[in-house]
């Protein structure tokens, strides 16, 4: 199959991937588009770029597990005991040249789809091969225009200018303009998520986040995100951690710091039992990581007078997860936990603290039970 096939088939799976996306029939994301470039691969065992192609779109973001390189992982790591491991894809700083050559031929060509033609830049940017310098603009540039498509889930196209962003921050040869892009469309996503009717923190923390890291200025959206979410104390107390990273003034980082104190107050007052020594247990965990004693023995006075007895029987949580971040979530849970294990992480993600509140093993049972 000539190259040209290759760039026309990928990118006919990409249209195809919008257009569902239009209709809400999926995700148009970087893994789906692996997922169908991974039939290809099967069907060609033997043809080198179906592999290549598939294996690029198929890396994960990783958290630096054993097979992690930079930023990447294989998307499915498999135990089969006695320390042996069914991987997929190859770890990446285990791609053999044969790959490396079919990624960058095919990320030069600008006929290909951004998406993967920016993760392919992106990888070859991170195993240091060949002309690094035309990676970087690539990748960033391609990313960049990658995120502008509506049809791509918002988590994807967040996590794409975040990349891009971090890439400029890795390069000490930095294009100022390809960098200026990056960031006014990853502020530009930002206050978009704020200003959608759904419910896109997961999209605009991160997107802060990456923004604050790189220095750019952030204080009216930080106050704009505040305004849509400080009715969730968790939300409203991380918001404030942002601004603090902003702030050189002491003064104002105490006054957030308080503020991020009485927002689980102010919610414990209105919540009873284990909720609410929960909340209070937020709280004083902020006081106690500022050093204020002081605040902290106040808090733990409330926490232990509050009445948890109504409580032992039963405990209603309910909790709404992101797509992206309950696969952050159950990834680590499938691993090699024990059962009692798993169910001890779900139940602590739901109910924030509770390990803290000293509760044994059989009540987060209960909470996993009744939740």
């Amino acid at each position: 199959m000539r190259s040209s096939n290759y760039i026309d088939v990928v990118n006919r799976l990409c249209s195809e991937l919008a257009g569902e996306s239009a209709e809400g029939d999926g995700h148009f994301t970087t893994s789906e588009l692996g997922d169908r470039l991974q039939v290809f691969s099967k069907g060609s065992a033997d043809d080198q770029v179906w592999r290549a192609l598939s294996f690029a779109c198929n890396y994960h973001m990783g958290s630096g597990g054993p097979f992690a390189c930079g930023p990447y992982e294989p998307m499915f790591v498999l135990s089969q005991g006695g320390g042996q491991y069914s991987v997929f894809p190859v770890p990446l700083d285990r791609v053999g040249p044969d790959l490396l050559g079919v990624w960058a031929g095919y990320a030069s060509d600008e006929a290909l789809h951004p998406i993967p033609r920016a993760r392919m830049a992106d990888l070859l940017w991170v195993r240091k091969h060949g002309d690094r310098g035309r990676w970087i603009k690539v990748a960033v540039g391609a990313y960049t225009v990658a995120a502008a498509i509506r049809e791509v889930h918002v988590v994807e196209r967040g996590n794409m200018l975040a990349r891009a962003v971090a890439i400029c921050q890795e390069s000490r040869n930095q294009d100022e303009k390809l960098r200026a892009d990056a960031l006014a469309a990853l502020a530009g996503l930002a206050k978009e998520s704020i200003d959608s009717a759904g419910d896109s923190f997961g999209v605009t923390g991160r997107a802060l986040n990456a923004l604050i890291e790189a220095g750019y200025p952030c204080k009216e959206i930080l106050a704009d995100a505040m305004r849509k979410y400080d009715s969730d104390p968790w939300r409203a107390s991380d918001l404030r951690a942002l601004a603090i990273k902003t702030t050189p003034e002491a003064a104002e980082r105490q006054r957030l710091q308080t503020e991020r104190i009485q927002a689980f107050e102010k919610a414990a007052d209105l919540a009873a039992g284990l909720r609410r020594v929960s909340l209070l247990e937020d709280a004083r965990s902020i006081a106690s990581s500022i050093g204020d004693s002081r605040e902290a023995e106040r808090l733990n006075g409330l926490i232990q007078r509050t009445d948890v007895q109504g409580d032992m029987k039963r405990l209603e949580v309910s909790s709404t997860i992101e797509e992206e971040d309950m696969r952050t979530l159950i990834e680590p849970i499938t691993g090699d936990d024990t059962l009692s294990e798993a169910l001890d992480r779900l139940a602590q993600h739901l109910t924030p603290n509770l390990r803290a509140c000293r509760v044994c093993l059989p009540c987060v049972f209960m909470v996993w039970g009744s939740g």
